[in-house]
C-alpha cells in the first residue's frame, strides 16, 4: 500500500512535468543535463563541487547549526544518547530516507536553484526540534531555550549580508546569503537597476535578452519583461530555451551553424549574475550596468554588424534565425 501510494503521487506530478517538456526524451535530457559533464577540464568540475559542498553545508549549518550548537551547551550527553537512540530505530531510517538521496545528489550535482534544498531543509528543521526538546527537558527551560533558538535564526536573516572579494563568496552569497534580508534588499536593487535599464535602452521588437542555465536572470527577465524574447542558453547540450509574453516554449537543440540573433534584431542584451564562471561574460559586448559586486550584471552588443561566436552560439551579423 505504501509502495502504492508513492508511485501514484510520482506521477501525479512527473506526467505533467514530462508533457509540458516536450515528451520523455527531451525531459531525460534535461535531466541528463544536469550531470557533472564528462568532458570537462579537472579544474571546473573541483569548481562546481566546491561550490556545491560550500552550499550543501552551508545549508546545513544555517539551518540546524543553531539547534545542535544550543543542545550541546544544554547537555551534550543527552544528545549522544539521542543520536544513538535515533541510530537504532525505525524513524531513523525515516529521516535517513528523507535527507540523505536528496542532499547527496544536490551535494555531487547541483545545488544552483535555493528551492531545491527544501525538499530536505524541512526534516532538518523538524529534527533541530527533536534534539532541543530531547536535551532541555522542562517547560521552563524550553521556553528559554527555544527562545534564544528563534532569536539566533532570526538575527541571522537580519545581519547576515552577503560579501564580496573573499574565497568563496560567490559560492556563499549565490544560495545561503542573499536569501538574508541584506541579500535580497541587494539583489532586488541590483534588479531593479538591471530592469530599468533595459527598458530605456533597449526596443523591445530590436532586442534579445541572453540568460545561461546555471543563473538566476532567465525567470526574472521572462516574467518582469513580457514584451521581450528571452533565451535560456545551455552550452553543454548546445540548446535554448526560449520565452515571450510570460509563455515558455520548450528545450531545443541547435547546431553551431544555426543563429541564435540575426541582423533584424539591433542588440543582444545579456543579463548575468555577477562573478559568473569564467568565459560566461561576453567578451565583445560593453557592461550596461551592474559592477563587480551586483547580484545582476547587463551587457549588450549591436548584432547587426559582424557574427561573433558565443558558447557555441552563433550571435549577429547577416545570419538569419532559423
Amino acid at each position: 500500500m505504501a509502495l502504492a501510494i508513492v508511485a501514484v503521487c510520482v506521477l501525479a506530478w512527473l506526467i505533467p512535468v514530462v508533457v509540458s517538456s516536450g515528451g520523455l526524451a527531451l525531459w531525460s535530457d534535461r535531466m541528463l543535463a544536469m550531470l557533472p559533464p564528462t568532458d570537462g577540464s579537472p579544474g571546473s568540475t573541483i569548481r562546481q563541487l566546491a561550490a556545491n559542498t560550500a552550499i550543501s553545508f552551508g545549508t546545513l549549518a544555517f539551518s540546524i547549526g543553531p539547534a545542535i550548537v544550543l543542545s550541546l551547551v544544554a547537555d551534550w550527553r543527552a544528545v549522544v544518547r539521542w543520536l544513538q537512540e535515533l541510530r537504532h530505530s525505525e524513524l531513523g531510517v525515516f529521516w535517513m530516507l528523507w535527507i540523505a538521496p536528496a542532499f547527496l545528489f544536490l551535494w555531487l550535482v547541483d545545488s544552483t536553484e535555493p528551492g531545491h534544498d527544501l525538499v530536505y531543509a524541512v526534516a532538518l528543521c523538524a529534527l533541530g526540534a527533536g534534539l532541543v526538546l530531547a536535551t532541555v527537558r522542562t517547560v521552563p527551560r524550553l521556553i528559554v531555550w527555544g527562545t534564544l533558538l528563534v532569536a539566533i535564526q532570526v538575527a541571522i536573516f537580519l545581519f547576515a549580508a552577503p560579501q564580496y572579494g573573499k574565497p568563496l563568496a560567490w559560492t556563499a552569497n549565490s544560495m545561503l546569503l542573499n536569501v538574508t534580508a541584506p541579500g535580497l534588499r541587494l539583489q532586488q536593487a541590483s534588479l531593479d537597476e538591471a530592469l530599468r535599464a533595459i527598458r530605456d535602452q533597449f526596443d523591445p521588437p530590436h532586442s534579445v535578452i541572453l540568460t545561461v542555465t546555471g543563473q538566476d536572470p532567465y525567470r526574472f527577465m521572462m516574467y518582469y519583461l513580457p514584451e521581450y524574447r528571452v533565451f535560456r542558453l545551455d552550452p553543454q547540450t548546445h540548446s535554448v530555451l526560449a520565452a515571450q509574453a510570460r509563455q515558455q516554449g520548450t528545450w531545443r537543440a541547435r547546431s553551431a551553424a544555426d543563429c541564435l540573433v540575426d541582423g533584424r534584431d539591433h542588440y543582444a542584451v545579456w543579463v548575468l549574475s555577477a562573478r559568473s564562471e569564467p568565459g560566461i561574460e561576453p567578451i565583445e559586448a560593453t557592461r550596461v550596468t551592474g559592477t563587480d559586486d551586483s547580484p545582476f550584471q547587463v551587457w549588450a552588443m549591436e548584432s547587426r554588424t559582424e557574427t561573433h561566436d558565443y558558447l557555441g552560439f552563433r550571435i549577429g551579423g547577416d545570419c538569419r534565425l532559423t
